[in-house]
């Protein structure tokens, strides 16, 4: 399995949820995709992608978590959390257990926040904790960072809700032999009662290799198991990909380069950010020699 930007589609004139789907749809259709086969989307929260009335993907439309904190105390203190958090979830390679095992850490460190400035404890605020000090005649005013604490919780479980609807899948591919059989899907069941009873996989079980490991299971054995790891698999577990390609094209798509066609850059874009590496010694056989005249 590998990631690879599969087209690169203009949009000229406007950009709305309407024209952003036709060219997902022409796309589909340019590369004969199976509609039936498609594991999930992801977009960048922008109101014409997942607008009420005119998103491709009708959604509540949830402002960026950051927006959501505008208190000054602790605003420091938070918005170095939230790059925490962020540099957690980028990189190459990720997936989407990585994502959700941050997540959760994330919504442990919020509640135990809560609970600590409640009491007046700062202990992991420096800055605000510091503020505090600086002025202890002052009555600090916890409510204000109490408020903010609650306002950012609130906005992380909408932007985050759909990872916790598939908490079951997600803990089943990140670990299928610690998975309760029972819970699992009826299609799981057999599979993985079979699974978790093999020593021989148990030892070649790996986390941090979950791709191989899937990869290497007999198909024949555990053709469902197996199809549910390539569908999780496929899921985005960071937008590595997606900046990358941005980077390039800024680079690519220069003012000196005015004659550069839509065609031309998406074919030097695949070839920037492809993973693949080509066969010169086969492309070079296949090549038919000129004799000289």
């Amino acid at each position: 399995m590998c990631e690879e930007l599969a087209a690169l589609q203009s949009l000229k004139g406007t950009t709305t949820g309407e024209d952003i789907f036709g060219k997902v749809y022409q796309t589909m259709e340019e590369l004969d995709l199976d509609w039936s086969k498609l594991a999930s989307i992801t977009t960048d929260g922008a109101s014409s992608m997942v607008g009420m009335s005119r998103g491709p993907l009708p959604n509540s439309p949830a402002s960026t978590v950051l927006q959501s904190v505008d208190v000054g105390f602790c605003h420091e203190d938070m918005t170095e959390m939230l790059n925490s958090f962020n540099l957690q979830l980028q990189g190459q390679g990720k997936l989407i257990c990585d994502i959700y095992s941050h997540t959760k850490a994330f919504e442990v460190k919020l509640e135990l926040l809560l609970g600590q400035v409640k009491k007046h404890s700062f202990i992991h605020l420096p800055a605000t904790q510091n503020l505090s000090a600086e002025n202890p005649a002052v009555s600090f005013p916890a409510e204000k960072c109490v408020e903010a604490l609650e306002m950012l919780k609130a906005e992380f479980g909408v932007r985050f809700r759909e990872l916790h609807v598939y908490a079951k899948e997600i803990h089943l591919f990140q670990n299928p032999f610690v998975a309760d059989i029972d819970e699992a899907q009826p299609s799981y069941q057999f599979e993985l009662a079979e699974l978790q009873d093999c020593d021989v996989l148990k030892d070649a079980f790996k986390p941090n290799s979950l791709i191989d490991f899937y990869a290497a299971l007999p198909n024949d054995t555990y053709p469902n198991i197996r199809k549910h790891a390539m569908k999780m698999s496929t899921l985005f577990g960071s937008t590595y990909i997606c900046e990358q390609t941005f980077s390039r094209m800024k680079l690519l798509k220069t003012p000196m380069r005015s004659r550069l066609t839509d065609e031309h850059l998406h074919q030097c874009l695949r070839l920037a950010v492809t993973k693949m590496e080509p066969d010169i010694q086969l492309l070079t056989s296949q090549m038919q020699a000129h004799s000289s005249h």
